[in-house]
């Protein structure tokens, strides 16, 4: 049985793509961020890939709300580590198949009137802003 990861992760800057997979299918490609703890500001990157005809039909109904910074539940099979760059300024990157994508709903930010002590701080379902700011 492959390892499922199940989590809210945030859609990335980087544009979505759609093209056909290697048997001709349709295959939706998103890069999505991970918040590591809710006082850390660290993600990890994600690129998850599904094919099929469940990846079409959601897509078809759901890609137009598919933008930076919108969280989404995810169940994905087969994650893996591939390291990108060299000596000091690798990097790791996180590779998997999604098995299903839901879209979650936005957190309404705090009322401008809250003060600083009654505001929580950046939670898991906040959106890293450095790093999906178009």
């Amino acid at each position: 049985m492959p390892t499922l990861v199940t989590s809210t992760m945030f859609v990335a800057k980087q544009r979505p793509v759609i093209a056909p997979a290697a048997d001709g299918t349709f295959q939706l490609t998103l890069r999505l961020l991970d918040r590591l703890g809710s006082e850390s500001r660290q993600v990890e990157s994600w690129l998850v890939r599904w094919s099929g005809r469940e990846a079409a039909a959601w897509w078809h109904r759901h890609g137009a709300l598919v933008v930076a910074g919108q969280p989404v539940d995810v169940v994905l099979s087969r994650p893996r580590v591939f390291y990108t760059g060299r000596g000091d300024f690798r990097t790791a990157e996180l590779h998997a198949t999604a098995k299903r994508l839901a879209l979650a709903p936005r957190r309404k930010a705090p009322p401008s009137s809250a003060t600083p002590a009654a505001t929580p701080s950046a939670s898991l379902s906040q959106p890293p802003a450095a790093l999906i700011a178009a």
